[in-house]
């Protein structure tokens, strides 16, 4: 009896010996070689390989040469973006001028724009434009804005500066123009479509104050204004 239990004890830690095949076997991979081992054996090493890739790629950017006329232009390109976005820098922040803006139309209503900037020694206005009658206003075609203040300043007033085309912000130009005639300041549009109202008015003569303008350019207007035409997407080409 002790014979036999002994060998039995001994054919079991024979057992336990043996390898373990028992992943192998599941996974149906039992005669497929170790990756593991053969990248150890081959000497391959991915992390190894990652690093010398990205260290080739910090090489490269190190050697690749600055073109300094590109450069330049970067600079330059800068520059232009900063005075076409962010104008304040032209302005004078110690000054103690006092600035008056006077909306004569406009305001709180659809149509009839015109507004009056105003220092102590001088104005100028912005737009002139008509409004459009309610539906219980019988006979009547348009709406002209009150021009009585513009009569009371008319010494001080430089110009007038127009944005865009639209009826509304040019449709009363020849009324006001049939009374008192200043210089008229605006893109190339505007300009043409108050000259067709000069022309049905009767008063092309006045074609003589037009001042085409340039966008992005300052204009020096009388001793206290400076204006700038910036372009505008609106529902009406050349809009500034």
């Amino acid at each position: 009896m002790e014979q036999e239990n002994q060998e039995i004890k001994n054919n079991i830690s024979q057992e336990n010996r043996k390898p373990n095949n028992y992943n192998n076997t599941r996974s149906g991979n039992r005669n497929k070689p170790n990756t593991q081992s053969s990248n150890k054996e081959t000497g391959s090493n991915p992390a190894g390989s990652n690093k010398s890739k990205s260290a080739s790629r910090g090489r490269r950017r190190q050697n690749t040469p600055i073109n300094d006329s590109l450069k330049a232009f970067v600079e330059i390109n800068q520059e232009a973006h900063k005075q076409r976005l962010n104008p304040h820098y032209k302005l004078d922040l110690n000054s103690k001028e006092k600035i008056r803006i006077t909306p004569l139309g406009g305001l709180g209503e659809i149509g009839g724009n015109i507004t009056v900037f105003e220092t102590e020694n001088e104005a100028i206005l912005i737009d002139v434009g008509m409004s459009f009658p309610d539906e219980d206003m019988h006979g009547v075609d348009i709406l002209v804005p009150d021009f009585t203040y513009i009569r009371e300043i008319r010494n001080k007033i430089k110009a007038v500066i127009i944005t865009h085309a639209h009826e509304d912000h040019i449709g009363a130009m020849p009324y006001l123009y049939k009374e008192m005639q200043f210089p008229i300041y605006g893109s190339p549009l505007p300009l043409a479509m108050i000259g067709s109202k000069f022309d049905e008015h009767h008063i092309k003569d006045f074609k003589q104050y037009f001042n085409p303008i340039e966008k992005r350019k300052l204009y020096k207007i009388g001793n206290d204004f400076e204006v700038e035409w910036m372009h505008m997407t609106h529902s009406i080409i050349d809009s500034s």
